[in-house]
């Protein structure tokens, strides 16, 4: 049961990770959102799976501390987007959020590839976040930069579905 599972996880990741590679076809950029916002909630899908998979929500004081650099970031990007006094607390948030998870990062005992892979995902997407919303760079190259952080880590995630209990080359007890 446990091996059937694993494959639809990875059939639902390696799907995450085609629309990833889709979304820089041409259909894209066709007036219909809808196909954006399937490719955007497949790759959330992903996401969730191997936030959950992971050993963070366990983990608990930084669990509450992501949490709340979420609900900050999520309160003041709509500050930012408005141009509205308290806008600038994104970066903090996000900063504060990337700093938690790269210190329980250095603090977990066994480090996996899979570890290194979401760790530098991470990084990929508080330093892309930043950038981009100073204005500092395009998002193409930034989108392209984030991307690649993902499909390696989602690859990750698949090979460590896929191997035999035993194995211990990049799996989370690794």
């Amino acid at each position: 049961m446990e091996n059937t599972n694993n494959k639809i996880r990875a059939g639902i990741a390696v799907l995450g990770i085609a629309m990833v590679v889709l979304s820089y076809s041409p259909v894209v950029s066709l007036p219909f959102a809808a196909i954006a916002n399937v490719f955007w909630f497949l790759k959330t899908i992903t996401l969730i799976l191997i936030v959950r998979d992971g050993t963070i929500l366990s983990a608990r004081p930084f669990n509450y501390i992501l949490g709340l650099c979420a609900i900050v970031a999520g309160v003041s990007g709509l500050l930012m987007i408005m141009h509205w006094p308290g806008g600038k607390l994104f970066y903090a948030a996000i900063a504060g959020a990337g700093l938690t998870y790269f210190v329980r990062f250095v603090l977990k005992e066994h480090k996996s590839v899979l570890d290194w892979l979401k760790v530098a995902y991470v990084g990929s997407v508080v330093v892309a976040s930043a950038l981009r919303l100073a204005h500092i760079l395009s998002g193409d190259m930034l989108k392209l930069v984030t991307d690649v952080a993902f499909v390696a880590m989602v690859a990750g995630y698949i090979y460590m579905l896929m191997q035999e209990p035993g194995d211990k080359a990049i799996s989370k007890e690794a």
